[in-house]
């Protein structure tokens, strides 16, 4: 395990080897991703590759607010009544533990 040490600052340096293997420079942005008691430190600074149907959607989605802006309150009462008769097939325990990893 490498460790660093936290600073009264509350900041500290990331080992030269995780620096290497993340690509870190000074002026980089690190992530940190949460997975229940563990946390995982990302290069945040890297680009991240786009996906074009996402990106082609969220510009579809940005244009029509514009028009519209009224549509980001509004769920047609029929897709409310479509997706209520699908969920109450559905048994659902909300206290039930949650299996395998989860990203927020």
């Amino acid at each position: 395990m490498l460790t660093s040490t936290l600073t009264a600052a509350s900041q500290t340096t990331p080992p030269s080897v995780v620096r290497e293997l993340l690509h870190l420079a000074p002026g980089d942005k690190i992530g940190y991703v949460i997975d229940g008691g563990e946390v995982r430190m990302v290069n945040a600074s890297e680009d991240r590759p786009e996906d074009p149907v996402v990106e082609g959607f969220l510009a579809f989605l940005a244009r029509d607010l514009k028009v519209h802006p009224e549509r980001i309150s509004l769920i047609p009462e029929s897709l409310l009544e479509r997706a209520e008769a699908l969920w109450a097939r559905v048994d659902i325990d909300h206290d039930a533990p949650i299996e395998g990893a989860i990203e927020l």
